[in-house]
């Protein structure tokens, strides 16, 4: 019987809400719609308005929505590391969730979007190296450009600048395959030597090392989220996953932590590093939070697509309709057209994948029972 006395702990609540709480649901979709809004500044509008709107009037939002998306991943994919028997079933299930909607974005940016938009002759548009480049994306090996596409935009050139986050989550799953061979699974306090060594690293790179070099040592990234910040927040996602139960779900620490990271990420000069901490247990609140699921809360499994496609149909638009570049006209046409193909990447490329997982066990039971054969060699050899 749960004490009523006491707030219930985070992996409590979890478990409460069947570990499918909508709280998830809802923060992947608006996550990923949130994404598009400041693009759109820019995109539209072109580079120093984007920067005067991403640092205006909702720039505390705006500059949490990465570290939320990063928190979150390290949270749920957390549970599929403890669902996984062996390393390979987890970075295989990686790979399927990542790795064929990525692939066929890229794909279908060089192939489909480059062509219709590019001012060069198809000839030299599809010969040209950067055209060759541009495919390597599908290794998580990351370029934005595509020849001779989006040149007269407002923000010229770049096609796909939502990818940079791409190896930053590849690296995630690097440090999160590091835990598991290092036995996090058991002794979970491993986390925290990563965690601490990771923020010093970033500390040292971002601010002792430019203020050495005669950068004032109290200029704030604001707005600018840096990549191994990214997955500092991945690990306290991770982190709070482990230690889920013994943590509060708790109103009143929430109202808490999302003011301090508020304060922290936008009003104190290099605070984002202290900042990302309580937004940390802002963002799995909201999550394990199960407000009654609604019709278009199904969308969130079209979030990823919404991601990968958001940034090229929104340079799209503001290529064909030049009157749309306007920030809000943008959206307009972007939100349901990012949709739509958040929906066909679903349905077409991500959801199949998934049905990959079958195999992904039978090459799991085939790896234990080979390590169990080798183990039970090593263990013959040594009683000899």
């Amino acid at each position: 019987m749960v004490n009523s006395s006491r707030p219930l702990s985070l992996g409590a609540k979890l478990e409460l809400d069947d570990f499918r709480p909508s709280g998830f649901d809802f923060l992947r979709l608006i996550l990923a719609l949130s994404v598009l809004v400041p693009h759109a500044a820019t995109i539209a509008q072109g580079e120093a308005f984007g920067e005067e709107f991403f640092n205006g009037t909702f720039a505390p939002y705006f500059q949490l929505v990465l570290p939320a998306f990063f928190i979150l991943s390290g949270f749920l994919v957390s549970g599929s590391m403890f669902r996984s028997k062996t390393l390979v079933m987890f970075a295989g299930l990686r790979f399927i969730r990542i790795y064929p909607a990525l692939m066929v974005e890229v794909i279908l940016s060089a192939f489909i979007i480059g062509p219709l938009v590019t001012v060069l002759p198809l000839r030299e548009y599809f010969t040209d190296p950067l055209f060759f480049r541009y495919l390597v994306n599908v290794t998580g090996h990351i370029t934005y450009w595509l020849p001779g596409v989006f040149v007269n935009n407002p923000k010229p050139l770049i096609v796909n600048w939502q990818l940079w986050t791409v190896p930053w989550e590849l690296m995630c799953y690097v440090a999160i395959s590091i835990l598991i061979v290092i036995g996090v699974k058991r002794r979970r306090v491993l986390v925290f030597p990563a965690l601490g060594l990771l923020l010093f690293y970033c500390i040292f790179v971002e601010v002792v090392r430019p203020a050495m070099a005669g950068a004032h040592p109290f200029v704030a990234l604001v707005g600018h989220v840096s990549g191994r910040e990214l997955i500092v927040c991945f690990l306290l996602g991770v982190a709070l996953f482990l230690y889920k139960d013994e943590i509060p779900w708790d109103w009143r620490l929430f109202v808490a932590a999302l003011l301090l990271a508020v304060l922290f990420t936008t009003y104190i000069p290099v605070g984002h590093y202290i900042g990302m901490f309580f937004a940390a247990y802002a963002t799995i609140f909201l999550g394990l939070c199960n407000p009654k699921r609604r019709a278009f809360v199904g969308l969130s499994d079209y979030s990823y697509g919404i991601y990968l496609y958001g940034y090229v149909i929104q340079q799209f638009i503001a290529d064909v309709l030049p009157f749309s570049r306007v920030w809000y006209l943008n959206l307009l046409f972007a939100v349901p057209l990012s949709i739509l193909c958040g929906v066909m990447s679903w349905h077409f490329v991500e959801k199949p994948a998934i049905k990959l997982r079958a195999h992904l066990k039978t090459l799991e039971e085939y790896w234990i029972r080979i390590s169990r054969r080798g183990a039970d060699a090593v263990r013959a050899m040594a009683g000899r």
